[in-house]
């Protein structure tokens, strides 16, 4: 009769350990799904916000790329048009080409939404792997961007600035193609002839200097360019998925 009793009991036992650990798999396995179903309800959220932000960052750097065309076209028409015979060169395709290649255009992209991503470490949460290479890829690539656009600011500021300010009229300019040309005025200064800038070996270096490091520069757009589209296209089909 004992030997009954405790043999149920021992099975009553085993049963209810049987359903202990039943409960515990099945809450286990509830609670990975929705950790699962969190992650990739995160992962679809932070793929869209960071395709927004790329394509952001397409525009604006293709509208840059564009004007920097312009930019380094002025450049080099300026190379082209130095010599000694500066007086037959007209004086207003000079101050047009002035006015263009004398600007120091960034790249300011937006990078809030990657920035956050690779802090906060939830880039793991991605799917593909070669699309976090390409992310984790372009921070240092703007870095190189900026640091390549500080050097040809510093160039400009520190060299090519102090040149022109000692022989052409940067007032004259800004009269005829400056927005507050009307309340600035033309320069006092009738006899300054600022073609002479033509004939000064300084600037035609300064020029030289400033058109190769334009190219370097423009070579890294297209490359920051190429970066993202390739992003794009991999946040896509991350977003699909």
């Amino acid at each position: 009769m004992e030997k009954n009793k405790t043999g149920k009991y021992f099975k009553y036992a085993i049963g209810e350990i049987v359903l202990v650990v039943i409960g515990i798999l099945i809450a286990l396995s509830i609670n990975n799904w929705n950790t699962t179903r969190i992650q990739q309800q995160e992962s679809f959220e932070l793929s869209y916000r960071l395709y927004k932000e790329n394509e952001g960052n397409v525009a604006v750097l293709k509208t840059l790329i564009t004007r920097y065309d312009s930019v380094m076209y002025a450049n080099l028409k300026l190379l082209q048009l130095m010599g000694e015979d500066y007086t037959s060169k007209d004086a207003q395709v000079l101050d047009s080409l002035m006015a263009i290649g004398m600007t120091a255009d960034a790249f300011y992209d937006n990078s809030s939404v990657l920035t956050e991503a690779i802090s906060s470490g939830k880039l793991a949460f991605l799917k593909s792997n070669t699309l976090k290479d390409k992310l984790y890829a372009i921070p240092p690539l703007l870095n190189r961007v900026q640091s390549q656009e500080k050097g040809i600011k510093e160039e400009m500021d520190n060299y090519l600035s102090p040149i022109i300010r000692k022989s052409y009229s940067l007032r004259q300019m800004d009269f005829k193609f400056s927005s507050f040309k009307n309340e600035l005025g033309a320069s006092v200064f009738k006899n300054n002839d600022g073609r002479q800038i033509l004939n000064n070996f300084e600037f035609e270096n300064a020029l030289d200097e400033l058109y190769y490091r334009r190219n370097g520069l423009k070579k890294r757009y297209n490359e920051l360019l190429v970066k993202y589209k390739k992003t794009s296209d991999l946040l896509e089909k991350e977003i699909a998925k």
